[in-house]
């Protein structure tokens, strides 16, 4: 069908483009949008090996007018909306709301913000739960309550979205605080209160009550208000005899509104989706944004910014924010990595989900050896890095590498490289090895600022007490992560497989690089070994990663390898005492692993 019979189609109302849609309005948009879904449509079938099963009749392909471009249903965030506002890319952009009222219209146009990009349903969950601790701080009566929610029902029942339809919007609540949410801090102007999610059943109520009776009074003319539709959570906990129960099931019975998903009989687990932690704030994480991957610590991230955090090779979305907590349990694991949490923090250990207050030294915790992928960077300038993090310093006119003088090759490879790649002459002399006294080391002045400015973009640190990766390490592709892996390999000059280094944060560093390759490593602190050229009092650190590719799958009381992932021991437990801030991150996933 072409352009002049799609027209002539519609305007003739042609059943399978007018009426294909209940939900579409026979309009000038519908007309324009009938268009440009036949162009995308025309567009999706053309790549695709189903077209010629559509096109014979064999099978049809419904709702296919957003072509390869648009996704299907979308469920958003409502804590984030609460905690950040409306950010409108294209105009005017909103602070988190401060009253009932506002969050209510914050809905609404998050609603018809976001449906613009996706071709169905829109979805907000905890609805009433989030929302209950506005009805206190502005000590709303239930009437006014009904006001603000009638409010929203009806500004969400205009036909504003493409081909005058109304979005399709979805609005789910939990009657009861879930489990997972009961300590975690009401959110009010988009910061946490002192009072708790489970602190607000009554307003929940009142919130409930209110959205049932004004569904159940229908429009101006007694018809129903189609969205947003209710959905309601059955668990074992749900009280059949309720007034609000018994308001949810009188709209059942007049409109049939409501979706129900049933916790019972499936065996689902409501809490399922979310994974919680909170941590302290030096905690560096990998994270992905708008300017890419990076790797900082959680203190550093701004607030109210979306953040995706790395989690078993996937960056998830996360919500965060900082609260307080008087304790903090310190966990050391057998590889000699340390974490800290809050006391009521979940933690998966084989023995099954715990507080961190009852983890022991008898567990042991997963740890993903799922690496992710990334982008630029070749590996042999990721080898340079390396060399340069292992045996480089800054000169006078660019870096100075200090090389063992028996590996021609790592010779050969700075000189070649600074050569081909960036017209760099380089001098090399040979020098006094610092720790046997002889002529067994060569220096290579690489003689190129450019270079040198290079070499700062990925490694920070002036001396090698206060060496670090930057963060851009991490946004590079895997290809060159592994190079600066090797290179540092190299550089050491070890028969093992190991980082060696007096900077703690280096140290890491590379657990966190290893991490990112989908591997893991022990680190260990050593005041006495110089076999890494130990020259000072500091304490010297090793980095040695695991071979999780190798026949052996455990390793005595360290670690044990499963699949995509590795079982951690625990080996010591301490807990510190007075009050500190801790963020709280919440992702939807069911990887519960570091």
């Amino acid at each position: 069908m072409d352009t002049d019979q799609v027209i002539e189609a519609y305007l003739t109302r042609s059943p399978s483009l007018v009426k294909e849609n209940a939900n579409q309005g026979f309009s000038m948009s519908g007309l324009k949008t009938t268009i440009a879904e036949h162009v995308l449509k025309e567009d999706l079938l053309s790549k695709s090996p189903a077209a010629a099963f559509h096109m014979t009749g064999a099978m049809h392909l419904h709702d296919s007018g957003g072509g390869e471009f648009a996704a299907y249903c979308h469920g958003g965030d409502l804590l984030n909306l609460l905690m950040t506002g409306i950010d409108n890319p294209a105009g005017t952009s909103s602070k988190p709301a401060k009253h009932f009222d506002v969050a209510v219209d914050h809905i609404v146009n998050y609603m018809y913000t976001i449906q613009n990009e996706w071709e169905g349903a829109q979805a907000l969950s905890s609805f009433d739960t989030l929302l209950a601790p506005f009805v206190r701080a502005d000590r709303l009566t239930q009437r006014q309550v009904e006001q603000s929610i009638q409010r929203m029902v009806y500004n969400l029942s205009y036909p504003l979205r493409a081909a005058m339809q109304t979005p399709f919007t979805n609005l789910s609540f939990d009657l009861v605080c879930p489990g997972h949410m009961k300590d975690e801090p009401a959110i009010v102007g988009g910061l946490p209160t002192e009072d708790k999610l489970s602190d607000f059943q009554d307003e929940m109520d009142m919130i409930n009550i209110a959205f049932c009776d004004v569904m159940l009074q229908g429009d101006r003319d007694g018809n129903p208000h189609t969205f947003p539709i209710p959905t309601y959570g059955i668990t074992k906990e749900f009280d059949w005899d309720s007034n609000v129960a018994n308001k949810i099931f009188d709209v059942a019975a007049k409109f049939g509104l409501p979706y129900f998903m049933n916790y019972i009989g499936t065996g689902m687990d409501p809490s399922s989706n979310r994974a919680m932690c909170c941590v302290t704030g030096d905690t560096k994480i990998i994270s992905k944004g708008k300017h890419g991957i990076s790797y900082k610590p959680i203190n550093e991230f701004r607030k109210n910014t979306d953040t995706n955090v790395l989690i078993n090779g996937e960056f998830e979305p996360a919500t965060w924010f900082r609260t307080k907590t008087d304790s903090l349990r310190r966990v050391v694991f057998a590889n000699g990595q340390t974490v800290r949490f809050s006391p009521d923090h979940p933690c998966i250990t084989r023995r099954g989900e715990v507080d961190a207050a009852d983890v022991t030294d008898d567990d042991w915790m997963p740890f993903s050896l799922t690496g992710y992928e990334g982008e630029g960077g070749s590996y042999d300038l990721g080898k340079f890095i390396g060399l340069y993090i292992a045996e480089g310093s800054h000169g006078d006119h660019g870096p100075v590498f200090s090389l063992d003088a028996s590996r021609s090759d790592l010779i050969d490879f700075v000189t070649t490289f600074a050569s081909d790649y960036y017209g760099a002459h380089s001098t090399i002399s040979e020098m006094t090895s610092p720790i046997s006294g002889n002529n067994s080391c060569v220096n290579i002045r690489v003689n190129s600022l450019t270079i040198e400015n290079l070499i700062d973009e990925y490694v920070k640190g002036m001396i090698a007490i206060d060496k670090h990766l930057s963060s851009k390490v991490f946004k590079m592709s895997r290809e060159f992560r592994q190079g600066v892996l090797d290179g540092e390999f190299a550089g050491d000059g070890s028969t093992r497989m190991r980082v060696c280094t007096v900077s703690q944060q280096l140290a890491e560093d590379f657990c966190c690089l290893i991490s990112s390759l989908g591997s893991v490593a022990g680190i260990t602190v050593d005041n006495r070994d110089s076999s890494c050229g130990k020259l000072s009092d500091n304490p010297l650190y090793l980095v040695r990663p695991y071979n999780v590719q190798g026949p052996r799958t455990k390793y005595k009381d360290v670690y044990e390898i499963d699949g995509d992932q590795i079982w951690i021991k625990v080996r010591e437990i301490t807990s510190g005492t007075g009050r500190c801030s801790v963020y709280d991150f919440e992702m939807d996933t069911d990887d519960h692993i570091f």
